[in-house]
C-alpha cells in the first residue's frame, strides 16, 4: 500500500513525462512499455534480489543456532566486521562423524541478519557477500558490485531529477514545452539544494519525514486516478467517434462556448497569481482574453463572496435562471437564511476549536452542508443554461472554493448568454 502510494505522489510528474515522450505512439505500445513491462521487471527485480536477502537472512539464522546448539556460542560464527553477519564454513561441519552443515553456494561470504537500525547496509551486506575467500589474489566481487550500485543510484538519481525538472519546467511555463536550458538547470539545481538542505538539517529523519509526507498526500490521489481510468475510457470513445463524424456522440465533443461558464472556476480573481509569477509577462494569448488581470467586476464579486456569501446566494437563487416566474420565494428565504445560520456557525464553531477541539467536528459538519446546499444551487444553474459539468467539480467548487462558485454564476448572470435565456423563457 505504500509502496503504491509513493508511486501515486510521483503520479503528476511521472505522467506527463511519459506523455512527452509518447507523441506518436499507439495506445498499445504505451501500455505495454508502461504498465507490463516496469511490473514485469518489478517483478523479477524483487523475486531475484529478494530471494537472495532472505535465503542469506536464513543462513545467518541456520549459523547462529548451529553455534549455539554444537558448540554452545551463539556467536561462533559471527564475523569480525559486524555482529550481525556470520562467515559460512566454506566446507562441510561434522560434528562425531554427523554432517550437521552443507555449504551449496561456495563462495558466497559472509552472510547477514537484518539490521533495523542500519537498514541502507543490506544492500551492500549482500554484495560484498560474493566474496569467494578461497581464490587466490581475489577480493571478491563485492568492491565491483558496491561501485556499480553506486554509479547506477547516480544515473537513477539524475534522469530522475533531470525528467522532474523538465516537467516542472513545464507546469512553471504555464504548459510551454519549450525553455531555455538555465531555466532547466535552476530547478534542478533547486531541487538538488532542497535535498541538501534537508539532510544538513535533520539527516535522514528529514528525508523519511518528506517521504512520509509525500505519501500521506499521495494517497488520496488514488481517488482521482480513478476518475482519470473513466476519462480514459471516454477518451477512447471520443477517438473511436471521430471515424463517425457525421453522427458523433455529443458527450465526446469539446464544450461549445455556450457549454462553457464566462468565468473559469480557475479564472477571475486567480488571474492575479498568473500576473505575479510570470512577473507581468503574460502570455500574449491570455491579454487577448482579458486573463492577465482580475477585472474591476470579478475582484468586487470574489470579495463580496468571501466575506457575505449569502448576499450573492440569494441573488443567484432568486434571478430568473432558477425561479423565472418567482413562485419559490419563501422556499428561497428558508434556504437562504441556513446558508447563513450556518456560514456563520462554522466560521464561530472554528474559533471555540481553539478551547475545544469537538467544536471543530462541528464546524466542518455545518461547512460541507453550506458546500451541499451550494453545490445543489450550481448544478441547477448549470443545467438551465447548458453548461458542460459534474456533481464532482461541482461539490469542489461549491466547497473550498465557494467564493469563486458565488462570483462565477453571479457574473454569468450579467452575460448575454443568460440574457438570451431569459428572454426566451420570457417568449414562451
Amino acid at each position: 500500500v505504500f509502496y503504491m502510494a509513493w508511486w501515486v505522489a510521483w503520479a503528476c510528474f511521472v505522467g506527463m513525462f511519459i506523455a512527452r515522450i509518447s507523441k506518436n505512439r499507439t495506445l498499445r505500445t504505451v501500455i505495454v512499455s508502461v504498465f507490463l513491462c516496469p511490473t514485469l521487471y518489478c517483478l523479477i527485480w524483487f523475486s531475484f534480489m529478494g530471494g537472495i536477502g532472505l535465503r542469506q537472512e536464513r543462513q545467518a539464522m541456520e549459523l547462529e543456532k548451529l553455534g549455539s546448539d554444537v558448540f554452545g556460542d551463539a556467536s561462533y560464527y559471527v564475523s569480525e566486521e559486524s555482529e550481525f553477519c556470520y562467515d559460512v564454513p566454506q566446507g562441510e561441519v561434522s560434528v562425531n562423524r554427523t554432517v550437521v552443515f552443507t555449504n551449496r553456494l561456495l563462495g558466497v561470504t559472509p552472510v547477514c541478519k537484518f539490521d533495523s537500525s542500519n537498514s541502507e547496509q543490506a544492500w551492500f551486506n549482500v554484495m560484498y557477500s560474493f566474496s569467494y575467500p578461497d581464490a587466490e589474489n581475489f577480493g571478491g566481487f563485492g568492491p565491483f558490485l558496491s561501485g556499480l550500485s553506486i554509479i547506477t543510484l547516480a544515473i537513477y538519481f539524475v534522469t530522475s531529477s533531470d525528467s522532474g525538472s523538465l516537467i516542472v519546467d513545464i507546469l512553471a511555463s504555464n504548459g510551454a514545452t519549450e525553455h531555455h536550458w538555465i531555466q532547466r538547470v535552476f530547478w534542478a539545481v533547486t531541487e538538488g539544494a532542497v535535498a541538501c538542505a534537508l539532510i544538513i538539517a535533520g539527516g535522514s529523519k528529514a528525508l523519511k519525514a518528506l517521504q512520509a509526507a509525500s505519501i500521506v498526500f499521495g494517497l488520496p490521489f488514488n481517488l482521482f486516478l480513478f476518475i482519470m481510468c473513466v476519462s480514459i475510457v471516454g477518451m477512447c470513445n471520443a477517438l473511436e467517434a471521430e471515424q463517425n463524424s457525421d453522427n458523433p456522440h455529443p458527450d465526446m465533443l469539446v464544450p461549445k462556448e455556450s457549454q462553457s461558464w464566462d468565468t473559469p472556476i480557475f479564472g477571475g480573481i486567480f488571474n492575479i497569481f498568473e500576473f505575479i509569477f510570470s512577473l507581468g509577462v503574460v502570455h500574449k494569448e491570455r491579454r487577448e482574453k482579458g486573463m492577465h488581470l482580475p477585472t474591476k467586476e470579478q475582484a468586487f464579486e470574489f470579495i463580496k463572496a468571501l466575506f457575505l456569501p449569502f448576499l450573492t446566494l440569494n441573488k443567484v437563487s432568486t434571478s430568473a435562471v432558477i425561479d423565472p416566474k418567482l413562485k419559490d420565494t419563501t422556499n428561497h428565504v428558508l434556504v437562504t437564511a441556513v446558508y447563513t445560520t450556518c456560514f456563520i456557525g462554522w466560521i464561530v464553531l472554528f474559533c471555540f476549536g481553539v478551547v475545544n477541539y469537538g467544536f471543530i467536528a462541528l464546524a466542518w459538519s455545518l461547512f460541507f452542508t453550506n458546500a451541499c446546499i451550494l453545490t445543489n444551487l450550481r448544478m441547477t444553474f448549470r443545467e438551465r443554461l447548458g453548461i458542460r459539468g459534474n456533481v464532482i467539480g461541482d461539490f469542489v467548487a461549491s466547497s473550498f472554493l465557494y467564493p469563486q462558485a458565488l462570483a462565477q454564476m453571479a457574473m454569468e448572470l450579467n452575460s448575454e448568454k443568460t440574457a438570451s435565456f431569459i428572454n426566451g423563457k420570457h417568449d414562451k
